[in-house]
């Protein structure tokens, strides 16, 4: 009986169904001409299995793993991207808050990097978790990124210019 819980509770755990989020609850995916970029890069980094569920004002619009990038169109205004991981993994990502200027470029890097978060004397006894964090940089950097990675996922469309 004992097994059999077990094995249930375990198939409970890695068993996942990703279903795709209510095309009602997305943000608008044609913008107008004044739409904003917004380019999210995943360093290689700890993680490499896990796939990061990226949001924006708190709705799904991608997902990705390390070494890959993604292209978030958004209208001018203030926008939280977050990097948010699989609830199986018990971490969490990060997020960012952006003002964004009507057709202007930005570039986030989500790093991730291990972390100490236990220590005892006991054989052991070291924890460690893999954290990482969204930071902005320069369009240089962020274009030298990106040349290293794959292309992921696209969001939005922008309207052609009359």
């Amino acid at each position: 009986m004992r097994n059999s819980i077990l094995l249930l509770l375990s198939l409970f755990i890695f068993s996942g169904c990703e279903t795709p989020p209510s095309p009602a609850s997305q943000p608008p995916k044609k913008l107008g001409t004044d739409a904003a970029t917004i380019y999210l890069l995943r360093t290689p980094g700890p993680g490499v299995l896990i796939t990061g569920i990226i949001k924006v004002d708190g709705f799904e619009v991608g997902r990705m793993k390390h070494s890959t990038y993604g292209i978030i169109l958004v209208t001018p205004g203030k926008h939280t991207i977050k990097y948010e991981k699989p609830g199986w993994t018990l971490e969490s990502g990060d997020s960012a808050t952006v003002e964004c200027q009507p057709g202007n470029t930005y570039y986030l890097v989500y790093g991730a990097h291990m972390e100490m978060t236990a220590f005892s004397t006991a054989p052991g006894g070291v924890a460690f978790a893999n954290r990482g964090n969204i930071f902005p940089v320069p369009e240089a950097e962020g274009k030298a990124t990106m040349a290293k990675l794959s292309h992921a996922f696209s969001y939005g469309e922008k309207a052609e210019a009359p």
